[in-house]
């Protein structure tokens, strides 16, 4: 119908919040299980405030962020992609962070960057790919060069 697909990207945002508490959980445990040097008797806690914090964190990144590059868009003129269809796009971009959460869960500090890179370095190029193939039509050429920089 030419509307962009937002039931994709909810569901993305969910499954990854969800699977960063549970995944942060472990490597929380096997962090101080496996490698923090504390008296034998001191017992694991959970921290219940970080779920808050990273509520607000992905909330800014999967709402702010792609209205932040809409309003760009807009206000270099020539119109934009749209709110809605770029809000599509940023979302599905946040899919290979779901397997990277899974990963990161060993305490392997330089498993843990690299996957981070990795899975940022394959969410960027999806993002400017599909901003330059939407921009294609409402930009100048410059412009689209512009948005893959973003």
């Amino acid at each position: 119908n030419g509307k962009p697909d937002l039931y994709g990207p909810l569901w993305i945002y969910i499954c990854l919040s969800i699977c960063i508490v549970i995944c942060g959980h472990f490597s929380n445990v096997m962090d101080f299980e496996f490698i923090d040097n504390h008296p034998p008797k001191l017992q694991y806690e959970a921290q219940m405030r970080k779920i808050t914090k990273l509520w607000f964190m992905t909330s800014f990144y999967f709402f702010v962020v792609p209205l932040i590059i809409h309003g760009i868009c807009f206000f270099f003129g020539s119109g934009s992609p749209g709110y809605q269809r770029t809000l599509a796009i940023y979302g599905y971009s946040f899919a290979i962070f779901i397997p990277a959460t899974v990963i990161l869960v060993p305490p392997i500090e330089y498993l843990r960057y690299a996957t981070l890179g990795v899975a940022g370095f394959i969410s960027l190029l999806f993002i400017s790919k599909e901003l330059m193939d939407a921009g294609k039509k409402y930009l100048e050429q410059k412009w689209v060069t512009a948005i893959a920089i973003m």
